[in-house]
């Protein structure tokens, strides 16, 4: 008999992998571990023609079991008690999984850097040429459009890409699933959020920006990392993390937006796992407070900018004097690649910023008596040499700024443009 299991706390994309490898293998139980996604047990609710799903809980011919696919996971910690069974059984094991790292080797493993575990399925069912109904290709959208963020988070693939326009093809409409991908919070989830949202603390650490909010309840919630991921979105956060408490266990989720944190080694760390981007781990018997002090210790060793601002900065820099009159500096600037330059006073300390384009607006206007001082921005952003690329990025986001001064200490060391910034995004 072949089983195929998936994590506990089944999302789309482990459901999908399920309902698209019981495909492949042309059979094989469908067992649920644990507690299903609310958006997940609506979805089967009422597909239940289509995909059947049985309770590991209660599945009573454990012996006849012969063949285990495991599909987006290959970890102990996420299988819950039917890891206890894995330990124990003869059956071979065959994995299906996208997430770097694990614990389970398995008798065959098919593991891949895609966005989402369903495209590995998927792309051998279109190789061996399976049929795929519309209904089966709408769940297969689903599951690669909530691991991939609807094809926006930065582990989307090319490969993510050519299966969905597959699957689209074969029937799978993106407005017929968005209902089950932006389902409301219930209200223990509502008051979770707001519980996180009251207690986020921000940390800076070597650098880099970091936010962590803390909650402990009496009753058991789900869905924590899309309540995180909802905050982290709405607040515009650089990294976050939620440690909440629930009894026995306390629950860490951890998300990312940048690049110098890697969230499945941190979570590695507490026995969890994931992705560079996002991951979570469970711990037990130990308190939010206790769980919370080891990851800020642990951040402290692991929170270590990659590309900084001095890596993408420009130097040596150009720069004018306030006092300088317009006529006297046209030379200088029709020459140089700078759109905009900064403007030092006397002391050589930097008081604004002044555009080639307003320089030369004012000379068709015949006005070059004037001095720097007078058509200046003195709206200046300076920045530490030592800020993380990332942050850099965020920055000129949310400041609409045409240049940023880089400083080391007092003194400058060079500028960024937004050219600098794209130059850095592209070359990554």
């Amino acid at each position: 008999m072949r089983v195929i299991v998936s994590h506990e706390g089944m999302d789309f994309d482990s459901l999908a992998g399920m309902a698209a490898a019981r495909k492949l293998y042309g059979d094989g139980i469908m067992l649920s571990l644990g507690k299903k996604r609310d958006n997940v047990a609506l979805f089967l609710k009422m597909h239940y023609k289509y995909f059947t799903i049985e309770k590991f809980s209660r599945f009573k011919d454990l012996n006849e079991i012969t063949e285990i696919i495991m599909v987006d996971t290959r970890r102990h910690q996420r299988l819950g008690r039917f890891s206890d069974f894995l330990v124990k059984t003869p059956a071979r094991v065959v994995i299906y999984d996208h997430h770097p790292g694990g614990d389970i080797q398995g008798d065959e493993a098919w593991v891949d850097s895609t966005g989402a575990v369903t495209t590995l399925l998927v792309e051998k069912l279109l190789e061996k040429d399976i049929f795929i109904a519309p209904v089966e290709a709408a769940l297969f959208l689903l599951g690669i459009y909530e691991d991939t963020g609807a094809l926006t988070y930065s582990t989307t693939t090319d490969r993510d890409v050519a299966v969905v326009a597959e699957l689209m093809r074969r029937g799978a409409r993106p407005e017929n699933i968005l209902a089950f991908l932006n389902r409301e919070f219930n209200p223990l989830q509502q008051r979770l959020q707001e519980m996180l949202m009251e207690s986020m603390e921000s940390f800076t650490i070597n650098g880099l920006p970091l936010h962590i909010a803390t909650a402990d309840l009496a009753e058991i919630v789900g869905g924590i990392s899309d309540i995180l991921q909802r905050i982290h979105v709405r607040e515009d956060l650089q990294t976050s993390f939620a440690v909440v408490g629930m009894g026995r266990k306390t629950h860490m989720v951890g998300k990312t937006s940048g690049n110098d944190l890697n969230m499945n080694e941190i979570m590695a760390f507490f026995g969890g796992g994931g992705h560079i981007k996002a991951a979570s781990a469970t711990l037990l018997n130990i308190t939010v407070e206790e769980a919370k002090k080891r990851l800020l210790s642990l951040l402290e060793q692991k929170a270590v900018p990659g590309v900084r601002a001095y890596d993408i900065m420009s130097r040596p820099v150009f720069t004018l004097g306030e006092n300088e009159k317009l006529g006297e500096v046209i030379e200088k600037i029709v020459y140089s690649h700078y759109r905009t330059v900064p403007v030092e006073d006397e002391n050589g300390e930097i008081v604004g910023l002044v555009s080639k384009e307003k320089i030369m607006e004012m000379r068709r206007k015949e006005q070059l008596h004037i001095p720097i001082k007078g058509i200046m921005d003195k709206r200046v952003l300076f920045l530490d040499q030592n800020t993380p690329a990332d942050q850099v990025r965020e920055t000129f986001f949310k400041e609409n700024v045409s240049l940023i001064i880089v400083k080391e200490g007092d003194k400058m060391v060079g500028v960024i443009t937004p050219s600098d910034v794209v130059h850095y995004l592209h070359a990554r």
